[in-house]
C-alpha cells in the first residue's frame, strides 16, 4: 500500500491493544481457549488461562509473536501438568530462528514430521476461526483515538503497522470510522514491524528524527530502536488517557522536534507499567 500524498512527518500506529481494544477479547475468547483445547487441559482449565494472559497481555512479554506464546503455553503444561511431547523440537525450531508464522509452522511439519507442529498449525487455524465468530460490536476502537487521529492527519502522515492480517485491520478500522485518517496499511502480508516501518520511511523519504512509532509492547519499541526512530507508548489499562496525552502534549514536541527531551522517561515508566502487571 502505497502513500500517495508526503508530509514532513510519519506516525506508524500498532492496532490491536493499541488503537484498537481488541487485544483482550482475542486472547480471552480465542487464543486462550483454544490452546486449552489443542492440548487437552481442560481439567486445568482456570490455572492454564491464567498463565496464557499473564504472559501474553499483562507482562513484558505483552504482544509476543502467537508462536512464542503457544511455546510458552507449552513449557507451563510441561512443567505443572504433565510431559509433552516433542516440545524440545518446538523449542529447537525457535531458538535457531524458524519462521513464526504460519507458513513457517507449516514447513516445519513437511520437513520434520514433528506433531507438536500439526497442533501448533491447528491452534493458530482454530484461533482466527475463533476471532472470526468474535461479534464486531466488541471490536472498537480506545476512547480518544479517532479524535487523534484527527489532529495527527492534520500535520503527519498515518500508516498502520500490525502482525494482524490486512483484511482484519482494514475491517475493524474502517468500521470504527478511522481508515479515513490512515494513509497505509503494513501488515504480516508485508512482513515484521521493523520490516514494514523500514519500508515506509524510504516509501516517503522521511527523515528519522520525523518519524515515531505509536505501540503498546516491547516489540513495538524494538521495532522503533531497530528503525532509529522514535517510540511512544500506550499503556495497557491506561490506553484512553496515553492517547490523551499524546494529542495534548507528546506530538506537538514531536512536531517541534523536542520530544527526544521526554522519550526516555516515558519508555522507562512504560517498562516499568509492564514489570508491575
Amino acid at each position: 500500500m502505497e502513500i500517495k500524498e508526503i508530509k514532513d512527518f510519519l506516525v506508524c500506529i500498532d492496532s490491536d491493544g493499541c488503537a484498537m481494544d481488541t487485544m483482550n477479547v482475542k486472547h480471552y475468547e480465542a487464543f486462550g481457549p483454544e490452546f486449552v483445547k489443542i492440548m487437552d487441559v481442560e481439567e486445568q482449565k482456570e490455572n492454564v488461562l491464567k498463565r496464557w494472559n499473564k504472559t501474553n497481555l499483562f507482562s513484558h512479554r505483552r504482544g509476543i509473536n502467537r508462536f512464542l506464546g503457544f511455546l510458552d503455553g507449552l513449557e507451563y503444561i510441561n512443567e505443572n501438568i504433565r510431559p509433552v511431547e516433542e516440545i524440545e523440537v518446538f523449542q529447537n525450531y525457535i531458538d535457531n530462528d524458524g519462521k513464526l508464522s504460519i507458513d513457517g509452522m507449516e514447513d516445519a511439519y513437511e520437513k520434520i514430521k514433528s506433531n507438536i507442529f500439526k497442533k501448533a498449525i491447528d491452534w493458530s487455524y482454530n484461533v482466527n476461526d475463533a476471532i472470526e465468530k468474535i461479534p464486531r460490536e466488541k471490536n472498537k476502537p480506545f476512547d480518544n483515538v479517532l479524535p487523534t487521529l484527527k489532529e495527527i492527519a492534520k500535520k503527519a502522515n498515518i500508516v498502520v503497522i500490525s502482525s494482524a492480517t490486512e483484511d482484519a485491520i482494514k475491517q475493524e478500522w474502517s468500521k470504527a470510522g478511522l481508515m479515513d485518517y490512515i494513509d497505509a496499511v503494513f501488515t504480516q502480508e508485508f512482513g515484521t514491524k521493523t520490516e514494514s516501518i523500514a519500508h515506509a520511511v524510504v516509501q516517503g523519504n522521511y527523515e528519522k528524527h520525523k518519524v515515531i512509532k505509536i505501540g503498546d509492547a516491547l516489540g513495538d519499541l524494538q521495532a522503533a530502536r531497530d528503525n532509529n526512530v522514535y517510540f511512544y507508548p500506550i499503556i495497557a489499562k491506561k490506553e484512553e488517557q496515553s492517547w490523551i496525552n499524546f494529542r495534548d502534549e507528546y506530538f506537538q514536541k514531536f512536531i517541534m522536534g523536542e520530544y527526544n527531551q521526554v522519550q526516555d522517561k516515558l519508555i522507562n515508566k512504560f517498562i516499568s507499567e509492564l514489570d508491575s502487571m
